[in-house]
């Protein structure tokens, strides 16, 4: 059996047939001309191949599903990870799929603009739409989503990357510089990113496709999560992978500092080891610090398990020095779960009056804000009743971001 490969393809969304495991293309059942009836159909080649874990994934599962609901007059070709939640994200929509292998991530670049483009080509796109920060080489139209930070804030707010990182994004931004001029849309997750994305690249027809809670969560049975949480008076959680920018590192340096204030405080974080060497450095350090134990490190959580997470909690505290727009500000709102974040544009634009606001370099300042959160019970109380507040009537659903994903594709005039 190749690896490189697999296809499954459905007649229509509201019957969708898989076919077995292909050697090469073959779209089974689907009409040459695009028309499903009597209807015009754009098909449009959707890449999400490179959103396989964390807040990324939460983007790709959600919009793999709403969209053929959200344009029910276009067609689309998913090229996702061999994933079951894709799988089933794409079921239930009925479209058509190209499962990617999971090789390492400039592979994985090159296939896409290459294998990958010309696959989409005889499928019959008219767009190809690519969700992981890198533009797909295309003949027809094209867009992409930039949602990686590092791409679009300037460089004194990324010290925390070590030098062969910087060199990393340099050259991914110096590509982006170029390639960017070619897309027909340029995706953006919030206001504060749209404005920095332009005035980085220059550019203008870029639309705002928002963040939202992810069905994973809204949709889960709820399932007991099966993990021993620490016992303390007030129990906070960071939820994230390892990365630098996360400010991982700055809680332990809180907890080491700051022991006898949070001597009742007990954090929660969901990093893995597979996460990178940093990480590991950070378990370890963990383990063999007294002080910094008030972290517990719990390891991943599945999406479908952390909604009883969060109502496990009685924070969230997010210190990140760079976002684009964390998933967890707005499922935290919904859930009824108080915020204390950084004090940056891309946590502002979402939380507003729903967060509590730090200087996620100073131990301190985060060390006081949790002090002040658990001894306050009306403070918690008006941030829980302001995020509700955010989440019912100005937050986006994932129908929502589809939507805005199709007027964008419809009319790309309407992102000047």
């Amino acid at each position: 059996m190749n690896a490189g490969l697999l296809i499954k393809s459905s007649v229509r969304r509201c019957a969708p047939r898989y076919s077995e495991r292909l050697y090469g293309p073959r779209l089974a059942g689907r009409d040459p001309s695009g028309r499903v009836g009597s209807v015009t159909q754009v098909k449009i080649a959707l890449f999400a191949s490179s959103l396989r874990g964390g807040g990324g994934k939460s983007v790709g599962v959600n919009l793999v599903r709403s969209l053929p609901l959200a344009g029910s007059d276009h067609t689309y070709l998913n090229f996702i990870p061999p994933d079951d939640d894709y799988r089933a994200a794409a079921l239930e929509s009925g479209s058509e799929v190209v499962e990617v292998p999971s090789t390492g991530a400039m592979r994985r670049m090159v296939w896409e603009s290459a294998r990958g483009s010309r696959l989409a080509s005889k499928w019959g796109a008219e767009w190809v739409v690519a969700l992981g920060n890198v533009p797909i080489r295309f003949s027809g139209k094209s867009a992409v989503l930039l949602h990686d930070p590092h791409l679009f804030y300037p460089w004194s707010a990324m010290g925390h990357l070590s030098k062969r990182r910087k060199v990393r994004k340099w050259l991914l931004r110096a590509e982006l510089r170029s390639a960017i001029r070619s897309q027909a849309v340029v995706l953006a997750q919030t206001r504060a990113a749209a404005a920095r994305i332009e005035s980085t690249y220059g550019v203008r027809n870029i639309c705002v496709v928002p963040n939202a809670v992810s069905s994973l969560i809204t949709d889960a049975v709820d399932p007991a999560v099966p993990m021993q949480l620490p016992a303390a008076g007030f129990r906070f959680l960071t939820l994230t992978r390892y990365a630098e920018r996360k400010g991982l590192d700055t809680l332990a340096d809180m907890f080491e500092s700051h022991a006898g204030a949070l001597e009742d405080v007990g954090g929660i974080i969901t990093i893995d080891p597979a996460d990178g060497p940093a990480a590991r450095r950070l378990l370890e350090r963990l383990a063999n610090s007294r002080s910094a134990g008030g972290l517990h490190n719990v390891g991943h959580v599945p999406q479908a398990q952390l909604r009883s997470l969060y109502g496990q909690v009685d924070a969230i505290v997010l210190p990140s020095q760079l976002e684009s727009m964390s998933g967890t500000y707005v499922e935290a709102m919904a859930l009824g779960v108080p915020i204390i974040t950084s004090d940056r544009d891309f946590a502002r634009e979402v939380c507003g009056d729903a967060a509590l606001y730090v200087d996620p370099d100073d131990p301190a300042d985060i060390a006081a804000a949790i002090r002040r959160l658990a001894d306050d019970d009306a403070l918690r109380r008006r941030l829980v009743a302001s995020g509700l507040q955010r989440a019912d009537g100005e937050q986006a659903t994932w129908a929502d971001a589809a939507d805005a994903v199709v007027r964008a594709l419809e009319h790309p005039s309407s992102c000047q």
